[in-house]
């Protein structure tokens, strides 16, 4: 009797945004390309429709944490440890009910082979049972070294040693499955890949895990001899964001059309904003070709758009939300590609007019984000998807 062909299931646990499903997403659709099934375990099944075919890629609920392992919350976040501890990952009875779900899902799937992407408790699940690979970033992938996990900027500190040692001694009923390291193995599962532009990766940590790039890269070149022709401002935020009506206010005195997508935009914020200048998008843009069209990108610095405006050469003003999208501002602004709105002046209309007019008219930030972009597209010839997919069919 003949078997199929293999299943793949990738896994999302953790994280915000789309950017964790649209890799999920590539991967699965070039495994399937290779004659792999696949199904996709996430966290947020709601978001996960939005962007996933269910017809092509099944979607189920992934296990997530009891509240009871909600115990150990750190009010400090200073490094992932502090994340896994607060999202109930170093709870063992927890990690062990999750395991039992994965493993029934393993079996009624006929799964050979695990994708995790910022996915702890499936690392753990896998082991000793089907090979796994991880994908990530910079934030996800923290340097582990000595008994010590990084700080989010990549230097280790006491507190990142505490904390090791704190989930370590959690686990330490795990110690079967997690050995020596459990935070390698929930972080790392059996081989990983960070999916960025070496510039994004704010560990740098090549004895665990290579920094290759994203998985696919726009036919889109900066060319050589001409400038793109920009005139507008690019909007990319979400409507959840507290300061989104002063920053809104802010750009109705813009030099230049503004061209917005708020994600889940309510009609009342439409209606007060809207106008000739600033028209914001129903549906979400083709943000690589806008993005050639834009002196601007102003976005909150989540990995993926931060990606797409360094590759189009598009000059960013970041008001960050979390760490991850920090982070990245200060790698752009270290760049002099763009600018980062602390958090005291995102509710000031005239420090973000400041920041965006400086952008405009400033010719440096064009010339230094179109210099980097011609260095990327110089180094990186292809995405790293092939990478990954070559890694899958060896696993």
């Amino acid at each position: 009797m003949s078997m199929g062909p293999p299943t793949v299931l990738l896994g999302w646990e953790n994280g915000d945004g789309f950017a964790h499903l649209q890799r999920l997403r590539q991967i699965g659709d070039a495994l399937q390309q290779k004659g792999f099934h696949t199904l996709m375990a996430v966290h947020d099944l709601k978001r996960a429709a939005q962007i996933i075919d269910p017809e092509r890629h099944p979607l189920v609920q992934c296990p997530i944490p009891p509240k009871s392992a909600w115990q150990y919350r750190s009010k400090q976040f200073q490094c992932m440890a502090d994340i896994l501890m607060a999202a109930g990952f170093c709870d063992p009875d927890a990690i062990r009910s999750m395991s039992l779900g994965w493993h029934q899902l393993f079996a009624m799937a006929n799964i050979s082979l695990v994708i995790s992407d910022f996915s702890p408790s499936l690392n753990v699940a896998a082991a000793n049972r089907l090979p796994c690979l991880c994908i990530g970033d910079g934030f996800t992938l923290p340097r582990l070294k000595n008994g010590s996990i990084a700080d989010f900027d990549g230097q280790f500190s006491s507190h990142g040693s505490h904390r090791f040692h704190f989930v370590a001694e959690k686990l330490q009923p795990l110690a079967d499955v997690l050995a020596e390291d459990p935070l390698h193995r929930m972080l790392y599962g059996d081989q990983a890949f960070c999916i960025t532009y070496p510039l994004l990766d704010h560990q740098r940590a090549p004895e665990l895990r290579p920094t290759l790039a994203p998985l696919s890269l726009p036919n889109h070149r900066i060319n050589e001899h001409g400038r793109p022709h920009r005139q507008q401002v690019l909007v990319y935020l979400s409507a959840d964001d507290p300061t989104i009506h002063m920053l809104l206010a802010a750009l109705t005195a813009a030099a230049l059309p503004v061209l917005a997508f708020i994600r889940d935009c309510p009609q009342d914020l439409r209606d007060h904003f809207s106008s000739d200048r600033l028209r914001i998008a129903n549906e979400p843009l083709l943000l690589i070709e806008e993005l050639q069209r834009s002196v601007c990108l102003i976005h909150h610095g989540g990995l993926g758009t931060t990606e797409q405006a360094l590759w189009c050469g598009t000059p960013q003003l970041i008001a960050p939300r979390h760490v991850e999208q920090q982070l990245n501002g200060e790698a752009i602004r270290r760049q002099g590609c763009g600018l980062v709105l602390k958090a005291s002046e995102r509710n000031q209309r005239d420090a973000i007019q400041a920041a965006l007019t400086g952008i405009i008219q400033e010719p440096g930030f064009i010339d230094t984000a179109e210099q980097v972009a011609r260095q990327l597209q110089r180094q990186h010839a292809a995405g790293s998807l092939s990478v990954i997919v070559e890694a899958c069919i060896k696993a």
